[in-house]
């Protein structure tokens, strides 16, 4: 083997593990970056939920005349039911109702519904 053919050797040798380095370099980069828009993704979602947080509470409805279960809803239902059935469902379980009973003027029904206030009772 020559000079010549071992400077080239080792020219081609320098070229591959600067190559590796570029490409590692690169990798740990991208990594990093992930790693920050994932962190600021994630506090962002925190800080959402701390500056809004929703609480699910209960309230006592007495029944009027007229009432149904559809129409006494339409008051509570919020976002975090997926639709009104689901809701209607929730109060019937909720009062021990099932399916077509008839609501008696007078009667007290259980309603939840979520608020992002603080409520506090007193005596």
């Amino acid at each position: 083997m020559t000079r010549t053919d071992y400077r080239i050797i080792k020219r081609d040798l320098h070229k591959e593990k600067m190559l590796m380095l570029y490409r590692t370099a690169a990798m740990i980069l991208c990594s990093m970056l992930l790693l920050v828009v994932m962190v600021s993704v994630m506090t962002t979602n925190a800080s959402d939920d701390i500056a809004d947080p929703r609480v699910k509470y209960y309230t006592s409805v007495k029944v009027e005349e007229g009432d149904s279960l559809w129409n006494l809803s339409e008051r509570f239902m919020s976002d975090e039911y997926g639709d009104r059935f689901a809701y209607v469902r929730e109060v019937q379980q909720l009062n021990h109702l099932s399916d077509g009973q008839t609501l008696h003027e007078g009667a007290f029904l259980v309603f939840p519904y979520y608020s992002s206030e603080l409520i506090v009772e007193t005596e």
